[in-house]
């Protein structure tokens, strides 16, 4: 059974009070259907009553050292790298090295007490806490202080069984139901349709989770290749 438009859009609201934000398309699992019905994925949002969130661009130097300075003003101190402070703090150490070597370059002097803020204590609790809010395991890529956390416990496995979380089995991980929605909605939108089972690389793994390709195709909150082609035809 099709979601209605008032199930999309409140799908999409819990969402949003679920992660405390403007979720992102690849969050919401029906995404591909509520862009087509919507128009886009930007419209979707427009209607179910959130900002839409713009793709933060590629700074240069000139323009971090720029607003790194805008946001020492505003802050009255030296910003440390967190996106509290500097939004666009990774942006900064990818371009300059490191976050020291960007502050420096912009002028302003590396705080020596920036590191007594990361203690042990701090990164289990916000680890913690992001668990919490997301509600599943954090990834590498989205905890801030990832490296930091993996060089001082031994190893990113270690810091979570610290913080008293369950390391996720990395073979088990890699082929979650959660993995392969993703993959079929990646797919489905690079070929612009849904796929069909003979272009679906991980087929054989979810035949033996899902009752039907179809079954399967709905959770992903995609049309099959047969709705697709009829619809397609009567256009």
């Amino acid at each position: 059974m099709k979601k209605t438009d008032e199930e999309l859009l409140t799908e999409i609201q819990e969402l949003y009070q679920k992660l405390g934000r403007t979720p992102k398309r690849r969050e919401y699992i029906s995404n591909y259907v509520a862009s087509k019905r919507f128009g886009s994925w930007n419209a979707a949002l427009k209607a179910a009553g959130l900002e839409v969130v713009t793709k933060r661009k590629d700074l240069t130097k000139a323009e971090l050292i720029e607003l790194v300075l805008k946001a020492k003003k505003e802050l009255g101190r030296v910003p440390l790298s967190n996106p509290e402070h500097f939004p666009y703090y990774r942006q900064a150490m990818v371009k300059f090295g490191t976050w020291n070597k960007f502050l420096i370059e912009a002028g302003l002097q590396p705080n020596p007490n920036a590191e007594i803020k990361y203690t042990d204590d701090y990164l289990i609790e916000e680890v913690q806490q992001m668990a919490k809010r997301l509600g599943y395991l954090p990834h590498t890529r989205e905890f801030p202080h990832y490296i930091l956390a993996s060089n001082r416990f031994g190893s990113w496995r270690n810091f979570l069984r610290e913080a008293g979380l369950t390391p996720r089995n990395v073979g088990a991980e890699k082929y979650t139901n959660e993995f392969l929605i993703r993959a079929v909605q990646e797919q489905a939108e690079k070929l612009g349709r849904p796929p069909k089972t003979s272009e679906f690389k991980h087929y054989s793994i979810l035949k033996a989770r899902f009752k039907s390709w179809n079954e399967f195709l709905e959770l992903a909150g995609l049309e099959t290749y047969q709705e697709y082609k009829k619809q397609t035809e009567e256009d």
